[in-house]
């Protein structure tokens, strides 16, 4: 008897200290909220995966036409796919779907802008840093820190420079791909000749276009690698015009997937199929859409978000 004694009063504090422990825990999940760390879900691959991709360019306090939207809009844009369940990802993560390497989450998009813009990185950034959203930029490779055209000394929308850029692609939510380096010109500023755009000029030999194009994707690849030491491997054709011979020596070149402005059709990417990453489609933004344009250029092609099916009604707010 004296030796159970002796045991239970050896044991007795440890049997309080579990107790009272038990009781804190209880009292902190039930009364003050404390709860065990969500994790993240485990995403599965699927066969198919359909993902639309918005296309921004600048962005300033007011807004105008195709090409600039007015900071108010864009984290409108961002809030109504929020809560519609949509998820960001880079184009990059696209890819890692398509090799196999990661699934993406539920109900991807993909939010690019094309061209580089300062706006980009003082305006869009913060906001995009702060919500924890993704976006891809495919910068203007000569157009680094310029707000100037080329040698020109003609004021341009102002480009954010490689220490912008860096910090952008630090965070983990935006990645720099590539608008082509010289390829995307001004013809009312350059004049007859100017090449606006990523495919052979009329009566252009194909071997002289193929040495030219090589050339201006190699200086925009190896000013690229000494900045972010890895690779261009996602390209936006200029005014979204592309061409068979381009797209054969971006794959040359190592360049998985590639854009053009084109909108009304499905990007479907297959899991094992690199082909399902070229010449994708993208739905371009405008300032004039109101809330319910905006969602309706999505689920017209694309249908509601798999988890908001029947739940989500779209309002005009003007």
């Amino acid at each position: 008897m004296n030796k159970i004694k002796r045991y239970f009063l050896l044991y007795l504090p440890a049997l309080l200290f579990l107790l009272a422990a038990a009781a804190l825990t209880y009292y902190l999940i039930n009364y003050v909220g404390f709860t065990k760390a969500e994790t993240k879900p485990d995403y599965v691959f699927k066969d198919t995966q359909d993902v639309p991709v918005l296309l921004y360019h600048h962005v300033d306090k007011v807004g105008k036409g195709d090409s600039t939207i007015s900071l108010k809009h864009f984290k409108r844009h961002m809030g109504l796919l929020t809560e519609a369940g949509y998820n960001t990802v880079t184009v990059s993560e696209l890819a890692d779907y398509v090799y196999g390497i990661a699934p993406l989450p539920e109900n991807p998009v993909c939010v690019t802008f094309d061209d580089g813009y300062k706006s980009n990185y003082t305006l869009a950034f913060p906001f995009l840093k702060d919500n924890n959203l993704k976006a891809t930029i495919f910068a203007i490779g000569c157009s680094f820190g310029k707000s100037t055209y080329k040698d020109t000394g003609i004021p341009i929308i102002p480009h954010f420079s490689y220490e912008e850029a860096k910090e952008m692609v630090g965070s983990g939510l935006v990645e720099i791909q590539s608008h082509t380096y010289d390829m995307h010109q001004s013809y009312d500023i350059s004049g007859e000749g100017a090449r606006e755009l990523a495919i052979p000029h009329t009566k252009e030999q194909i071997n002289d276009f193929k040495t030219i194009f090589k050339n201006d994707f190699k200086t925009y690849d190896d000013e690229y690698f000494k900045h972010f030491e890895k690779h261009i491997t996602s390209f936006s054709y200029p005014h979204g015009i592309s061409s068979d011979i381009t797209e054969k020596i971006l794959a040359e070149c190592g360049v998985i997937s590639t854009f053009t402005t084109r909108s009304g059709g499905k990007n479907t990417l297959k899991l094992n199929s690199p082909e399902s990453l070229k010449k994708m489609y993208r739905i371009t933004v405008t300032e004039s859409m109101s809330d319910a344009d905006f969602m309706r250029a999505i689920t017209d092609i694309y249908g509601m978000p798999e988890a908001k099916t029947g739940d989500v009604e779209i309002e005009d707010k003007q």
